[in-house]
């Protein structure tokens, strides 16, 4: 397994020892979980599947006594809360999501449904718990540091290429958390003596434009906030 893949599964795999913990336990009710999702089901399987087979070893398995649900807005964001709405009227037990747009989503539509995240971005800064300490509500699951970790990924990138000047972040600009990202990143590149040019994406079609974008600014360098 290659370390991209491995890292892809850590998100749902963790969430999954829980949820599973409890399956071993009562196995025998069957039970519906709900996958909210803003990027395509095949681009998360590395991450799904590990999931499923922490199910499956602790009892749960599809077609029997478990029903896994997906429901993806491909990159448009604004589908998710209708898609949400599909879940609750599915009757589902859970609402897994990945990412912070989706978790926004689910939580609009429901403040008393259990939601569990997989990934997702600054949590109180987004406003999806009071605090890390004490979040409340009906949302729980794991968070990384985004903007912390795009701002290393530029100092990786000046410790690895010291001549660059110029460098253009890909960022998602329907995601606010890619904001507070790019701030971090401003705020590094200014200390670093580097150039930020930033590229916003809101779609796939966007990436052309970009592609034409990087080939006439000749920039010397690109990084990518996460793009979910």
């Amino acid at each position: 397994m290659n370390r991209r893949t491995f890292l892809g599964g850590l998100g749902f795999s963790t969430l999954a020892a829980p949820l599973a913990a409890q399956a071993q336990q009562a196995p025998a009710k069957a039970a519906k979980i709900g996958f909210l999702l803003g990027a395509t089901e095949s681009s998360l399987s590395v991450q799904i599947e590990p999931f499923k087979q922490t199910l499956r070893e602790r009892g749960w398995n599809e077609g029997q006594n478990l029903t896994l649900m997906f429901r993806s807005s491909d990159g448009h964001y604004e589908r998710l809360p209708a898609l949400a709405h599909e879940l609750l009227d599915l009757n589902v037990d859970v609402i897994v999501t990945d990412g912070t747009p989706p978790t926004r989503a689910a939580l609009q539509v429901t403040r008393t449904g259990p939601i569990v995240m997989a990934t997702t971005g600054d949590l109180v800064s987004t406003g999806l718990v009071k605090s890390l300490a004490h979040p409340g509500g009906n949302v729980t699951g794991a968070s990384y540091f985004l903007p912390e970790i795009n701002a290393k990924r530029l100092e990786l990138l000046k410790e690895a290429a010291p001549r660059i000047t110029r460098v253009a972040v890909i960022y998602n600009t329907l995601n606010p958390v890619d904001e507070s990202a790019i701030v971090a990143i401003e705020g590094t590149a200014k200390a670093l003596n580097v150039q930020i040019e930033r590229l916003a994406v809101r779609a796939p079609a966007d990436f052309e434009t970009i592609f034409s974008t990087l080939a006439r600014q000749k920039v010397d360098a690109v990084t990518l906030s996460k793009i979910r």
